[in-house]
């Protein structure tokens, strides 16, 4: 396969495919259409394996670490409020719930299990532990660090994501069969869209592609920018 996807269509791919997710979350599109709900479930599942690469390959490639888990934790900051006040608006406030928690969090891991390979297993539940309440739950984390503990083999996303992914749906089937819960079953069935990562990944080119500074930190804005807007929008709707 040529591979001509640098790190910048990726992450275009990655947050778009967030965009489509929040916006099917933030409406409430199962109320209207379960496999429109489901679509977008499914598309949403692209976003975080995409970046649980990318982090990898930032950690190993970043000319500043410090700097790169300080944007990381800044805008984890920034988007707590935005977060909560769209997916979370009925529970306690919880300040480390977000996806740059995670990807946070993930990054410390990777600086860890740099220093104590042989610590992995104990290392991987600590991180896990840190972000049950966050955006990816434990299962973040763990993508994250299989991806890197698997960046010597060729195509070694290729596992983790088939077990994830088909574990997932075999527990949507199972928790159907008992419960007979439509939600969940879409929920977590949607998992299998983490399949559609393979083949972008299979043509990432290792380059970042266009990079200059806006386009950067673009990326970084995105994320509470969106989570901020979407929530305005549903707020002049319907009042929450």
């Amino acid at each position: 396969m040529t591979k001509r996807l640098s790190a910048f269509p990726l992450k275009i791919i990655a947050i778009m495919a967030m965009l489509i997710n929040h916006i099917g979350h933030t409406f409430e599109i199962y109320h209207y259409s379960y496999p429109t709900f489901f679509l977008t479930e499914v598309i949403g599942k692209l976003t975080f394996p995409i970046m649980a690469y990318l982090l990898v390959q930032g950690f190993q490639y970043s000319q500043n670490r410090i700097k790169y888990a300080l944007r990381l934790g800044l805008f984890g900051l920034i988007s707590a409020l935005p977060f909560h006040c769209l997916f979370m608006y009925d529970q306690p406030f919880y300040l480390f719930n977000n996806i740059f928690f995670t990807l946070f969090i993930g990054f410390g891991l990777l600086c860890c299990l740099e220093k104590f390979p042989a610590h992995f297993f104990p290392l991987v539940i600590v991180a896990a532990l840190l972000t049950v309440h966050s955006d990816w739950n434990s299962l973040g984390v763990v993508i994250i660090a299989l991806f890197y503990r698997n960046r010597q083999e060729e195509r070694g996303y290729v596992r983790p994501i088939l077990i994830i992914s088909l574990a997932f749906l075999g527990l949507a089937v199972l928790t159907y069969i008992s419960e007979r819960d439509l939600y969940t079953l879409i929920s977590d069935s949607s998992m299998i869209g983490m399949l559609l990562v393979i083949p972008l990944l299979d043509a990432y080119n290792g380059h970042r592609g266009y990079s200059p500074t806006w386009v950067k930190w673009s990326f970084y804005i995105f994320y509470p920018l969106h989570l901020s807007l979407l929530w305005l929008l549903r707020f002049l709707i319907w009042g929450f």
